[in-house]
Order: C-alpha cells, then structure tokens, then sequence
C-alpha cells in the first residue's frame, strides 16, 4: 500500500484583529501560519521561506504594506505576516502567502489565498503650504513639519 504523506500543511491566514469587514484607514495584520513534517524539521540544512502575491503578482512593498517572516514559532510551526499600515480601496484583492521549504530530503511548497474587499472612500489628503523663513542664526538651522490627515470610519454593521 502507497500512502501519501503531507510533507507541509496548508497555510492558514488569519487577520489581526480578526474582523469580517475592511474599513479604508484600518491598521490590520494578516498572519500565514504553516507546520512542515518533522522529517524535514530535523535537516539542519533546511531553508523556509515566504512570499505574498496581490492578484497572481508578486507583492510590492511600500511604506504602507510590509511583509515579515517566517519565523519559527515552535515546534513544526511558522509563521509569516503581511502587514497593512492603513487599508485603502486600492488594497483591495485576493492576497495568496506562498510558503516553500527546500532540504537535502524534498522541496516542498503550499499556499492559500484571502480575499479582501475594503470599504470606505480612498483617504484624500489636501494640503495647504505656507512659507517659513528662519533666521540666520546658527540655533535655528532646523524646523520640523507635522502633517496629519484622518478619516471618520463607517459604523460596522
């Protein structure tokens, strides 16, 4: 009898906080959570690793999106992250965490996928300027610019 056996589980992503709708100007992580096989464990040759698609493409990080990981969080599990710093409509899209494991015993690799679909205007910012001028003097040869924008949240339903 040939038994096949599941040398890396399917990912789980799970988002943090755990929500069921996406709001524009929302800070949300999405945790990628997968366990490989112990025979693999034990190569101390092995080497994990992640990466996230939007839509079928490889994602591009920016100031707003960043992606971690993995990292071991014990035992056979990992875990990798994708992180929003605040979600805008364009955000929206199926998001897939890739995850492959190569060792002296098999390369392997899974994947599963979340769509997300945010709601809410895309943040405008409008800016107004004004001119400074500071003096000549050797104590004054710094000013600090502070912009802030923000954006009322729909009540969740």
């Amino acid at each position: 009898e040939i038994r096949a056996v599941s040398l890396i589980s399917e990912p789980i992503i799970t988002p943090s906080p755990i929500v069921r709708r996406y709001f524009s100007g929302v800070q949300i992580s999405f945790t990628c959570l997968f366990t490989i096989d112990s025979t693999i464990e034990s190569d101390l040759n092995k080497v994990v690793y992640s990466i996230w698609r939007k839509g079928g493409s490889l994602l591009t990080e920016d100031a707003r999106i960043t992606t971690n990981g993995p990292e071991k969080l014990g035992g056979q599990t990992y875990f990798g992250s994708l992180d929003f710093d605040h979600l805008n409509q364009l955000d929206s899209a199926n998001y897939t965490c890739e995850v492959f494991v190569t060792s002296n015993i098999a390369n392997v690799s899974a994947n599963s996928s979340i769509a997300i679909n945010v709601e809410g205007p895309t943040p405008e910012v409008n800016l107004t300027s004004s001119t400074l001028r500071l003096p000549a003097h050797p104590d004054y040869n710094q000013a600090t610019l502070t912009c802030t924008a923000t954006l009322p949240l729909p009540p969740e339903t």
